[in-house]
């Protein structure tokens, strides 16, 4: 027994990973090996604990491993990493002592109650098993498998937010650049024909500062929302998956986006009961707003991006 606890000793502190996700993965395995060891290889337990042990040692391997930028991008890594935890969580509630039975099964009733419908048939096979080992492990896997779906949909999530964020990026410049050289071409002054025009800046005419000066008014829009949004969203255990700051920094060139369209849209007469607007300061104000109104379109993204952190991230109490 010793022979194996030296050859799983931890690594010094200095040495380990500080990405979060590691930290959390790192102490996971601690937890694991304490439990491993303190089991006695009774013949019984034995041919268990040596696959527990080789889960153990593999995740070690990996977790000790610099990730590169793909792996960082597909999660190849971390997948193993904790598909092997799992797979030793599991197969340690099967050989679990009498002592550690209800403090086992407490610990897999939360995880099964948290992520397996009420109607599942393994959830419950879990709640009618009275603290069955064999019946609790099945229980803990059916619950680690929906967690690992749910963090790959996550990653996925997270991937495609990566890739709108600089393309919304790169469309407000081109606007911006764009109005910039071509004022007229992107008239966001109201007025009628032969009468004197207002627009954002008070020119005379379109400006080319015009555009730019919506675009801002949205971004500051698209803030104040981001500012409400990040204030309601609450801290996860484990978020190694930075899915809220991405959809934060989505609504400001989101919120510059539809201040422009949105004034584009009453220029047009497309809002009823909005014609035309008087004052620098009513378009500046209007900007402001279809700013902020980014919130109806990145709401349902905000709700889904929350309901597939709950469920990968978050831990069950």
């Amino acid at each position: 027994m010793s022979t194996v606890t030296a050859s799983m000793s931890l690594p010094a502190p200095a040495h380990r990973p500080r990405h979060q996700s590691n930290s959390y993965a790192w102490s996971v395995l601690e937890r694991l090996e304490q439990r491993c060891d303190s089991h006695t290889d009774a013949e019984d337990a034995r041919h268990t604990l040596s696959c527990v042990r080789r889960n153990l040692e593999a995740a070690r391997s990996l977790l000790g491993q610099r990730r590169s930028v793909s792996d960082r991008w597909n999660g190849n890594s971390l997948d193993e990493i904790y598909s092997r935890l799992h797979r030793a969580e599991a197969d340690l509630v099967e050989v679990a002592r009498p002592d550690q039975l209800a403090g086992t099964a407490a610990h897999v009733l939360s995880r099964v109650a948290h992520y397996l419908a009420v109607d599942d048939p393994t959830r419950k096979k879990v709640e009618d098993g009275d603290h069955d080992r064999f019946v609790l492990a099945e229980g803990l896997r059916a619950a680690h498998a929906v967690k690992d779906r749910e963090h790959r949909r996550l990653r996925t999530l997270r991937n495609k937010l990566i890739i709108i964020l600089p393309v919304l990026t790169a469309a407000v410049a081109f606007i911006a650049i764009a109005g910039a050289i071509f004022p007229e071409a992107i008239s966001l002054c109201f007025g009628k024909a032969g009468e004197a025009r207002i627009c954002p800046t008070a020119a005379a005419g379109p400006a080319s500062g015009d555009v730019f000066l919506v675009l801002m008014l949205g971004m500051l829009g698209a803030a104040l929302t981001a500012a409400g949004f990040l204030h309601a969203t609450p801290s996860t255990g484990t978020p190694f998956i930075h899915v809220s700051l991405l959809l934060t920094a989505l609504k400001l060139p989101l919120g510059a986006l539809t201040a422009v369209v949105g004034l584009l849209l009453v220029h047009g007469g497309f809002v009823p009961g909005l014609t035309a607007l008087d004052t620098p300061g009513q378009i500046c104000a209007w900007a402001l707003f279809f700013g902020a109104a980014q919130h109806a379109v990145s709401r349902l993204l905000d709700t889904h991006a929350h309901r597939l952190e709950d469920r990968a991230v978050r831990q069950p109490r």
